[in-house]
């Protein structure tokens, strides 16, 4: 529709990506560009991942946008926006859970979001299978071997790249 194009590339366990998404949204960024938001876990050198949960939430994240439906930008605005009845941000929740707990939390925020048991299924299927596993390598190859990110969260827009917090 006009506007320019924007890659918006971020791990969901990152606060750093969180307050950079938060600042994004009150300054009206996703308004002005296309924004493609790029799930990214950050992976440490043994093969794990440098935020408790990040692969998970990636993986539901990615099997949620196969579906056609809104669930992916759900799962992303409820993880960076809201908060449990306690309070506590779920970016602090998921960080704080195990991966059993996890993978619940995240399927009744499916449910929340209108989702039938069949899709949840479905998601819950597709977030474990090969599929969403070539997505994250696919990821990974460009985010590492063709955009070089030195840092996540890392955006590209107007023809420029930077890195860290949206100011």
């Amino acid at each position: 529709e006009g506007k320019p194009l924007a890659l918006d590339i971020f791990d969901p366990g990152c606060t750093v990506c969180l307050r950079s998404y938060r600042n994004q949204k009150a300054d009206g960024f996703f308004d002005r560009f296309n924004t493609i938001l790029i799930v990214y876990p950050i992976s440490l050198p043994d093969g794990g991942y440098k935020f408790n949960n990040s692969e998970l939430i990636t993986r539901y994240i990615y099997a949620a946008a196969l579906t056609k439906q809104e669930y992916a930008a759900k799962i992303i605005e409820r993880l960076f926006t809201e908060s449990d009845q306690s309070g506590v941000n779920y970016q602090s929740v998921m960080q704080n859970a195990s991966s059993e707990e996890a993978e619940k939390l995240l399927r009744s925020w499916l449910q929340d979001f209108g989702a039938k048991p069949t899709t949840i299924k479905e998601i819950s299927q597709l977030a474990g299978g090969e599929q969403v596993a070539n997505i994250l390598n696919s990821v990974k190859n460009m985010v590492e071997d063709k955009i070089h990110a030195k840092g996540i969260p890392t955006l590209i827009y107007d023809g420029k790249k930077h890195n860290g917090i949206y100011r």
